[in-house]
């Protein structure tokens, strides 16, 4: 997908994270905010509460900020910590998008 969208002036790639086995929620938040101040949206998936694929356009200390289909514009930090939380983002279902001009 990433290469139909790229052009000859315009190259669009996929970004994964590479955590280690299990990273914790501090470690996604921190590389959701990074790709975020990098200019990179990333696709996150919500488990648990709801099964629901979304897009992170910004950043709080305390919020995501999404760019949703079905009208959600936040999810919680809180509500995504600890073993009784509301929601779960699975880190093998988060990638950005990078778009950077050829040459």
């Amino acid at each position: 997908m990433a290469g139909q969208a790229s052009s000859a002036s315009v190259a669009v790639e996929v970004e994964r994270p590479d955590f280690a086995a299990k990273p914790t929620t501090d470690e996604i938040f921190a590389w959701i905010e990074l790709s975020i101040a990098a200019g990179k949206p990333v696709l996150i998936r919500l488990k648990k509460g709801v099964n629901h694929f979304t897009v992170v356009a910004g950043v709080t200390p305390t919020r995501l900020l999404l760019f949703d289909s079905c009208g959600h514009r936040f999810v919680k930090r809180a509500s995504c910590e600890g073993s009784e939380s509301f929601y779960r983002i699975p880190s093998k279902a988060l990638l950005r998008i990078a778009v950077s001009r050829r040459g």
